[in-house]
Parts: structure tokens; C-alpha cells; sequence
């Protein structure tokens, strides 16, 4: 268990903590998704860095959309 969860569960009703509990567990798969998607990623960013391509940027808009839709997600639960 995580900590933010096991705080919630102390502090709230089982309802609430439950809801808590889920929606923070899908928001971190969907941050630690990108991550790893960025692992993969980076090597090609390395490589293209010597042909002038702009893989940085997509690479940085690809976690933005990632984060937004996490806070967003959270938002609607």
C-alpha cells in the first residue's frame, strides 16, 4: 500500500477512501505508463538530437497529456 492511501483510509469515510484509494491507483499507472514510455523513448530522442529533429518537445507534450488527463481523472471521481 501506498502512503497517500493509507492516510486516507485514517482520515476518511470507507466511501470516500475507497474512491480515493482507486482512482489514485489508476492516476499512478497512468504517470508510471508514460514514464516508462519515455524510457523507451529516450534513446530515439538521443539519436535524433544529431538530425535536428524536435523529439523533446513531443516527448514533453506526450507526459503533459499523460498528467492532465491523471488530474483529470481525479477531478471526476
Amino acid at each position: 500500500m501506498n502512503l497517500d492511501i493509507i492516510i486516507a483510509k485514517s482520515l476518511f469515510e470507507n466511501d470516500i477512501a475507497g474512491m480515493y484509494a482507486g482512482v489514485s491507483v489508476i492516476s499512478k499507472f497512468l504517470i508510471f505508463l508514460g514514464s516508462t514510455i519515455e524510457t523507451v523513448y529516450y534513446p530515439q530522442i538521443i539519436k535524433s538530437g544529431k538530425e535536428g529533429k524536435h523529439f523533446i518537445r513531443n516527448g514533453l507534450a506526450m507526459m503533459v497529456i499523460l498528467l492532465a488527463g491523471s488530474i483529470g481523472f481525479f477531478a471526476l471521481f
